[in-house]
């Protein structure tokens, strides 16, 4: 008697298109569709994104005031 469970027991490969979607704070946490992490509930991210490094816009208030001084 053989029962499928769907691969969950499987790591999550690549969509068609390629992506697997991550959490931010779970890495672990990988599935080849976007979702919520089952262990905080955050919204999962492609992961591509969600290793980028966050990318600053524009001077801080701080730098603006030296500079403007």
């Amino acid at each position: 008697m053989s029962k499928d469970h769907g691969g969950h027991n499987k790591a999550a490969a690549p969509a068609a298109g390629g992506t697997i979607y991550t959490c931010p704070m779970h890495p672990e946490v990988r599935q080849d569709q976007p979702g919520n992490c089952p262990k905080c509930g955050m919204t999962l991210m492609p992961e591509a994104a969600a290793a980028a490094p966050a990318r600053r816009s524009g001077r801080t208030s701080l730098e603006a005031a030296r500079n403007a001084a």
